[in-house]
C-alpha cells in the first residue's frame, strides 16, 4: 500500500517586521518558517497527532533544570 502526499503552494501576506521575527524564531529552533507553518496548520486543523504532542512535550521537559544530581535519599525524600 502506498500513500501519495500532494503538496500545494499557497500565498500568504504579513507585515515584514513580523515575518523577520518569525524567521528568526524558526531559525533559532533549527526549522524553516515553512515547517513551523505546516506544524501550526496541522494543529489548527485538528490533525496534530499524539506523537507530535509527545515530542513537543519532551522538548519542553528537556529544558527543565532539576537542580543537579541527587543522592538516592534526596530523590526519595517526600
Amino acid at each position: 500500500m502506498y500513500t501519495i502526499i500532494v503538496l500545494k503552494n499557497i500565498t500568504l501576506s504579513a507585515e515584514e517586521a513580523l515575518l523577520q521575527k518569525a524567521r528568526a524564531k524558526a531559525a533559532a529552533e533549527h526549522k524553516s518558517l515553512n515547517a513551523v507553518f505546516r506544524d501550526w496548520l496541522a494543529r489548527y486543523a485538528g490533525q496534530g497527532n499524539k506523537l507530535h504532542s509527545y515530542r513537543a512535550m519532551m522538548r519542553q521537559i528537556g529544558r527543565v533544570k532539576t537542580g543537579g544530581p541527587f543522592s538516592r535519599d534526596e530523590a526519595n525524600a517526600r
